[in-house]
Parts: C-alpha cells; structure tokens; sequence
C-alpha cells in the first residue's frame, strides 16, 4: 500500500455458524475507482460494512497506508475520511435537500446555526462535482437519483475523501447511469477514491480502475479492469459461462386475456395481458409504478379513483380485497422485499410458506417441523439462496438472497395459466441468479402464463418482454415492439420516453 490506500488483508467474519468472509483482501488505491464484485452471498456486503467501521472481523485487519488499524469503527472511518451511501438511502423525506445534506455536519457561530454558509460550501459542492440538486425541495418529492445525489453530497460535504457505494445505479434510467458515471470520473480526477459494489459488470468495465472478485465468501482475484473482459469476471464469480436469454422464443395467445386494464374515462390508460406474454412496464421508480401495482393487488386505489379499473381472468376486481386476490392463480414478486414480502423476524421456512393458499391463515403450527423444513431445503437449493439454513431469520440473509426467497416462493406456487405480476424481480440479486430468474420467468409464460415485469432495467425488459409500455407521471405510453429486422427493441425512443423527451410511438409490427 501507497500513501492514502486503504483496504482489508485476511479478513475473516463468523456469524454463528456462518463463515461469512474467510481471508477476504483487497487494497482501494488511492485516487482510483475500485469495483467490488460476487454473487450473492460472496460476502460483499460483510466486507464493505468492516471496511466502513459497522462490523468488527473475527480476524484480519483494517488497513492504512499499508498498516494495520486496531480497534476500527466507525467514528475512526469517518475521521480519516470515509465515507459511505448504502442502497437503501438515509434521508429524511420531510426535510429539504439542504438539511439532508448538512445533517450531523451543520455550521455554527456563536451557537446559531449558519445556514448561509452552508449554502456556500453545498453550492461549491455542487459546482465542482456536477451532483445539481433543488436545495430547497423536501426530499421526500425528489426523484430517485436526485436522492441518490443528495446521500454522496451529505458524505462529501462532512469531509470524505473516499467513498463507498453500495448498488448505486441499481435506480436509474439509462441516461442517469451515464451521467452518475461521469461524475464518479470527475472526483476521481479530483483525487478522490471510490469503492463501488455492484452486479453491473459493463459499468465496472466503464469507470473502474481494478476489480475484486469474491466468491463464497474469499478473494479469488483482484484484476486491472485494463486487463480483463466481463466474461473473465463472470467466470471467476460463478466458475461457468453464463447464458442470458436475449428474446422470448414462443408467440402468446392473443385470444385469451389473464389481465385487462381499462380506463372508463380517458380510454388513454389501458392495456392487455395475454396467456404466454410478458408485457414490461419501464420508467424510473415513482412514475405510477407502485400505483399500478397497488391496484391489481388492492392495496392502493389512486388509479381506481381516476376510472382505471382492473379484469384478472375475466372477472372484475373492483369489490375484492387484496386476501381475495391473492386466493386466486396469481404469483406476486414486489418492489420492495422487505416491507411487503417478507417478515424478517420469521425463519426463511416460515417465509416461503407465507400467502399460500393451502395454509388458511398462515398457521404454521399444524405443519410439521420436518416436512416444512425438508421442503423449504428443496426450494433453497432449487434458488440457490445462501445460506441454506430453513431456520435462519430472514433479516440475516443478503438482500439478494432474500430477493430469491420471495421467487421460490412465489414462482412455486404458480400454474402454467396463472398471472405473475414482476416488480424488479431481479433487483439486487447477482448474474447467475438473474440468468436463472429469467428462464423461470420465460418457461413458464412459455407453458402459458401471462406476466407483467416492471423493471427500471431496460436489458431485463428487452430480453424477456413480447412489448413494452412505458410509465411517466401516471401516464401510459406505448406501447413498443420490437423490429421486425432485428427483434430489438429501439432503446433510445423508449428512454426518451422514461425521461419525458419524447411521446413517439412505436409502430406495430
């Protein structure tokens, strides 16, 4: 290690009886962009929290300019200027971008604080990164990456000068990531340096400098990003080649309709779901997505209000509850996991149980111990969700892993006509999951089930969609097909449309 490098050497973490980092090393070089990379599992996350002070290792060490640091935590990482923004932000919603920013590091004189130069120092802040927000908006009304640029302007302004971030592209349109990159370029010009975890390799190839692989929970390389390939970090995450499905192999059943969604007033918001199709929804988050979502589930009723309404299999929703519609042949993957898919304080086999019909009011009690665990083994194997202990609460699991209990549970549970509504199925979760979330998902509308995916990731949408609507400020645009000269869908005319450029249609094919 050089002047101004930090990083772990031998690190090991134990929790119970889950080794979650084992003799984990890699060196953030100073001044540079350092890609973190693994499947889900690997110990990513354990490692950035040691780096960052929250979790004391079992073993290893901390270290600073080539030496070890005793005794790390938190308040010693901030003091020499790291600093970090997790996936799941920390701001207050009723506060403006200003009082975020500053929160923990407001200026004083005399006592009485000096919101005048704060200002100054967000406004310089501003002005040498290009991270623009609207200081004066409750954050709470920002979009999702201006709340991503408020969390690295709030570590920024209380002095980091390394950085750590956790998925920090995993909610932003195609533009957004362009920019977001760009700008992690210029405060590596400006001398800062940046660990960045991700599952976006193209991304790391773009901006990184090197890249550290992990897997089952151990560094297997740390490589100059100059000298390596995506299909060279792939295969020492995962030990295979991987195989990602590029298009729907099979025509739906256009006669036949698992979901209609109509407006009775405005006749503008209204789309079909056949037997065998997989209609995407894109747009970044907060565009109506929840709300469409919420009305198919019952659980908000903002679009029923406006005159949309709802037909699944035929029959009308509008008098059902969200308990009656989940009796129905429906599977349902939501946008966020933790709030509405999982109880965290339950076992992982209490949670792959939840929802299901056959369990009346989710008494566990009259299921045996041992045929709940036996069958929650199968589904954890059949997933790949790590670790496979049925017993675990599922708060001790990785975000990614518990992305891929709520599919075993969900996907299991669903027959070849069923409906499965996909909010950001893959989010979160690592190649090799992706690959195989995506062929379940195109197996089974192949043996006739309809899907609605709603993703921010246009890739996910492109390979698996037969066509593509767009959401913007509870507007419906669309919908997209692809060409009928390439099979590819136009990614320009449909980011445009995500970012309110453009409301060119695409013409059926």
């Amino acid at each position: 290690m050089s002047s101004g490098d930090i990083g772990l050497q031998n690190i090991s973490k134990v929790f119970g009886n889950v080794c979650a980092n084992k003799s984990v090393s890699f060196t953030l070089r100073s001044g540079t962009i350092h890609g973190l990379v693994g499947e889900n599992g690997a110990g990513k996350s354990t490692s950035m929290k040691i780096l960052f002070g929250m979790i004391t290792p079992t073993s290893g060490h901390v270290m600073i300019d080539g030496r070890p640091v005793d005794n790390w935590n938190v308040r010693k990482a901030a003091a020499t200027g790291l600093g970090m923004v997790q996936q799941h932000f920390h701001l207050s919603d009723v506060e403006t971008a200003h009082d975020n920013i500053v929160l923990g590091s407001e200026s004083a004189l005399l006592g009485i604080r000096n919101r005048k130069a704060e200002r100054r120092k967000i406004e310089t802040l501003m002005r040498n990164t290009g991270l623009y927000v609207p200081l004066d908006q409750k954050t709470g009304a920002l979009p999702i990456g201006q709340k991503s640029r408020c969390e690295i302007l709030k570590a920024l302004y209380s002095g980091a000068r390394r950085l750590i971030l956790d998925e920090p592209t995993s909610v932003l349109t195609p533009y957004e990531v362009n920019d977001f990159l760009n700008i992690l370029k210029t405060l590596r010009s400006q001398g800062h340096s940046i660990l960045i975890v991700t599952h976006k390799l193209g991304e790391i190839m773009q901006v990184c400098d090197e890249v550290t692989v992990l897997r089952a929970g151990s560094t297997v390389a740390q490589l100059q990003t100059l000298n390596t390939s995506v299909d060279e970090i792939t295969r020492l995450m995962v030990g295979r080649t991987l195989t990602l499905p590029t298009k729907p192999n099979h025509q739906p059943n256009s006669a036949a309709n698992v979901l209609e969604i109509y407006d009775s007033k405005a006749h503008r918001f209204a789309f079909t779901v056949s037997s065998g199709e997989v209609v995407g929804i894109a747009g970044v988050e907060g565009n109506g997505q929840d709300e469409l979502v919420g009305l198919i589930t019952r659980q908000n009723l903002k679009f029923e209000h406006q005159g949309i309404g709802v037909k699944l299999f035929g029959n009308e929703l509008r008098e059902c509850d969200t308990r009656t519609v989940r009796s129905r042949d429906l599977a349902i993957v939501p946008a966020d996991r933790t709030h509405d898919g999982l109880v965290l304080e339950l076992s992982a086999a209490e949670n792959l149980l939840l929802g299901k019909k056959q369990c009346g009011a989710s008494d566990f009690s009259r299921i045996p111990v041992q045929t709940l665990e036996t069958s929650c083994l199968n589904q954890m194997r059949e997933f790949d969700v790590r670790p496979t202990e049925p017993g675990l609460p599922v708060g001790a699991f990785s975000g990614g892993n518990q992305q891929k209990l709520i599919l075993a549970r969900e996907l299991a549970g669903i027959t070849r006509n069923g409906f499965i509504l996909a909010a950001h199925p893959t989010r979160g979760v690592d190649l090799g999951a992706i690959e195989f979330i995506h062929r379940q998902l195109l197996d089974r509308a192949e043996s006739g089930a309809g899907i609605l995916l709603i993703s921010s990731e246009l890739s996910e949408l492109f390979a698996l969609c037969h066509k593509i609507y767009v959401l913007y400020k509870n507007e419906l645009r669309g919908p997209f097909f692809r060409d009928p000269r390439n099979f590819s869908f136009d990614s320009e005319v449909i980011g445009q449309a995500m970012t309110g450029l453009s409301q060119k249609r695409a013409q059926v094919s």
